[in-house]
């Protein structure tokens, strides 16, 4: 008797362990394998954005794009794989971008798929703070044992085949599949497929960050402009900032990018290289906190190591670097008043991110290879026009500042305070 009952308690157990498994891999709450897609089901994937680390490196190999878009959570929420800006022989496109992640993840990304199937185009999108390190923490970095996202890719950071991806597949699938934690998020999937403006995460890997509607009508833009702007001047203001930490004009990620365009040339990959089009408050936060000149400084920085390049392959097609920073008709776009829980912005979701109308905006220029000499948005940068574009921009925030002078005293005020309040870190 002890032994049946045990026996059937082992069954049963197995047999609820698949059946959850089924269920988990059917629902997909994370985009993992996309095998079944039903309207009110599963379509939309609530619960997949915090796990882009987790699903992407994977699911860009099934898309074998010809497209990559790289980056952080700008262009993971700016840039749509399913934009109508995409011409037709760019397509499919992938957006491999990561949140919180830096030009060394875009490396490896690249990499990985590079040892896959190589894209025809990459597009990456360049953060300013990326490059920005402690000038008293130089030379003290050290590399340390690879991560989740590292060992999920084809290669290791040296380019070889990735020992450490074999265990780690087995281990995503088995922890997807089989956790209890994942049997939570399968049920809540299904719960929130008819909510409105909800999180999710595309097929092409998008972020579209359609639950900032609700934040918005809960909060404001106002509110949520203010937490962004709070966050990034704490982070700056801990700082002793430098491009660079060494002796010389490079520095760690200036040689990652380098290395992109150098994987990219040896690839014969189309690379097209751009500036988020911040808006004016983080232009402004770079001021408050006295990183303007260093903002500048990479710029330059940037268009020498495009250039490097350039002057190494003269007889073939330039890396297109385009500018989208600065003072114009969308990133001076007024932020609503405190307290307005009505106004949703055109352009910016808050302060940090653009929405996919910007990303278009951007595309359209860059995929066109428009005008250099319009510069009502985007220009692309040379050793040529960078100080002129650097100077227009200038110009263009004496003009942005004499019509906002209340937003600019708001920041200033807000770094301030927490100046007073933040020690630099040790």
């Amino acid at each position: 008797m002890p032994r049946t009952y045990l026996r059937v308690m082992l069954l049963s157990c197995i047999v609820t362990l698949l059946l959850s498994a089924l269920v988990n891999y059917a629902v997909d709450p994370y985009g993992l394998y996309r095998s079944v897609e039903l309207a009110g089901v599963n379509t939309l994937k609530p619960k997949s954005g915090p796990n882009g680390q987790l699903v992407k490196p994977y699911r860009v190999l099934e898309a074998r794009p010809r497209t990559l878009v790289l980056g952080n959570s700008r262009a993971e929420a700016g840039l749509d794989p399913e934009s109508p800006a995409w011409p037709e022989d760019m397509r499919p496109v992938y957006n491999l971008s990561l949140p919180a992640s830096g030009i060394d993840a875009a490396l490896g990304n690249l990499r990985h798929v590079l040892a896959s199937q190589p894209p025809k185009n990459v597009v990456l999108g360049i953060d300013f703070f990326d490059f920005v390190t402690d000038a008293r923490r130089a030379g003290s970095a050290q590399a340390g044992e690879p991560g989740d996202l590292e060992r999920r890719l084809l290669v290791d950071r040296n380019g070889q085949p990735n020992p450490s991806r074999q265990w780690q597949v087995i281990e995503d699938h088995a922890t997807v599949l089989f956790s209890l934690n994942t049997l939570i998020d399968t049920v809540q999937t299904v719960a929130m497929q008819r909510m409105a403006n909800v999180a999710d995460l595309t097929a092409g890997g998008f972020y579209p960050m359609f639950e900032y509607r609700r934040f918005i009508q809960a909060d404001g833009q106002n509110t949520m402009f203010r937490q962004v702007e709070t966050t990034y001047l704490t982070s700056y203001l801990r700082l002793q900032p430098t491009l660079y930490p060494t002796a010389g004009n490079t520095s760690p990620e200036l040689a990652q990018l380098a290395a992109i365009i150098a994987a990219c040339r040896a690839a014969n990959v189309r690379l097209i290289v751009f500036v988020h089009p911040y808006h004016a408050h983080i232009l402004e936060s770079y001021r408050a906190a006295g990183l303007w000149d260093l903002f500048e400084e990479w710029k330059r920085a940037v268009v020498r190591v495009v250039d490097e390049d350039r002057r190494a392959h003269p007889d073939q097609p330039a890396i297109a670097l385009w500018d989208f920073s600065g003072f114009n008709a969308i990133t001076i776009e007024d932020v609503p008043k405190a307290g307005d829980r009505k106004t949703q912005m055109q352009w910016y979701w808050e302060a940090g991110h653009y929405n996919a109308a910007v990303g278009d905006k951007v595309l359209a220029k860059i995929l066109a290879e428009g005008d250099p000499a319009d510069s009502a948005f985007g220009v692309r940068l040379t050793p040529d026009n960078v100080e002129a574009q650097i100077e227009r921009i200038r110009t263009e925030r004496e003009r942005y500042a004499a019509a906002h002078a209340q937003d600019i005293e708001g920041i200033r005020t807000l770094a301030e305070s927490i100046r007073n309040r933040t020690k630099p870190s040790r």
